[in-house]
């Protein structure tokens, strides 16, 4: 597995970094740590209101993303791991994409919010836009630990590619996985609209066994996820909820002490298709923990990878 890991020194990027080192993954797994220092003459918004630099404002930045680097490895260097460092150049979200095509990412992982003003943000506005056009998996990280997992599932192909992920992720045998389907409010509207104040008795039956239906559907999806995972192993638990599917899947996480949320978005071709869809969107914004986002695969030509040096103590 290849992961590339995103750091800047801020204290979120502190945390993915905990989250990478504390994560057994597979065997052979990769480890890529990356750091985007910004072209000469161009100063981030994430750095706009900081500290002002000293001197030398160009050499400030680039020695702050060196120093986070050095930790990176620091941190990540035990026996049988492969990691390997680099610094980027230019804008850090384009930077982060490019690198995770180059190299064939398997995992993208950064943290929530970045330095400076943007740190009062919920997510920052280099997460968002990695998320909306990596090339694979992103898990933006707002924690320290990845379990125990809540799957979102809606049925969707989507939702199947963010099982297939799932089943491979490095989940603790001691945790478990709750798997949630929600109902929608537009969904039972349209299959039971508004019964009359003097719907007679059979209509308001019918009404019920249609909300019904719409219900143990999405048990249904839920509890044929939680077989399957559980087939692989897992510890599953499979439920429905009703209501808007980002507050449920926020209010449950928040009511079990959810460490991960995992969940597939919809792609819809064009320029639309790297764009996130409202649900995942809305997770992403208020979600109390981290978050896997398994996005459609975005179709690019080859490209080889880069020359490039990558030694500890470069």
């Amino acid at each position: 597995m290849r992961i590339l890991l995103a750091v800047d020194g801020s204290v979120h990027s502190e945390l993915a970094l905990e989250v990478v080192a504390t994560t057994h993954w597979p065997q052979d797994s990769r480890v890529r740590v990356v750091s985007v220092i910004p072209d000469a003459g161009f100063v981030p918004l994430d750095w706009a209101f900081d500290t002002p630099p000293g001197n030398d404002a160009d050499l400030e930045p680039a020695r702050h993303h060196q120093l986070a680097l050095e930790r990176a490895m620091r941190d990540l260097g035990s026996p049988g791991r492969h990691v390997e460092r680099m610094a980027l150049h230019g804008r850090a979200a384009s930077a982060i994409v490019d690198e995770a095509r180059a190299w064939d990412a398997d995992l993208i992982v950064v943290g929530s919010r970045g330095r400076g003003v943007w740190r009062s943000m919920v997510l920052g506005s280099v997460s968002a836009e990695v998320v909306d056009h990596a090339p694979c998996p992103v898990l933006v990280v707002r924690g320290p630990s990845i379990a125990p997992v809540l799957f979102a599932d809606d049925g969707s192909e989507g939702a199947r590619r963010a099982e297939a992920v799932l089943a491979r992720w490095p989940i603790p045998a001691s945790s478990h996985v709750d798997v949630l389907s929600v109902v929608r409010p537009g969904a039972l509207a349209a299959a039971a609209p508004p019964l009359p104040i003097d719907a007679p008795a059979e209509f308001v039956a019918d009404t019920l066994d249609v909300i019904d239906a719409a219900f143990a559907e999405a048990q249904a999806i839920a509890d044929e996820a939680a077989q399957r995972l559980g087939t692989g192993g897992l510890q599953t638990r499979a439920s429905v909820a009703g209501g808007d599917p980002a507050e449920a899947i926020i209010d449950i996480a928040s009511e079990r002490g959810t460490g991960l949320i995992v969940m597939g978005t919809r792609g819809h071709g064009g320029i639309t298709g790297l764009l996130l869809g409202s649900v995942a969107r809305n997770v992403l914004l208020h979600a109390p923990c981290s978050v896997l986002i398994v996005r459609p695969s975005v179709a690019t030509r080859p490209i080889k990878e880069r020359e490039v040096a990558i030694a500890a103590g470069r």
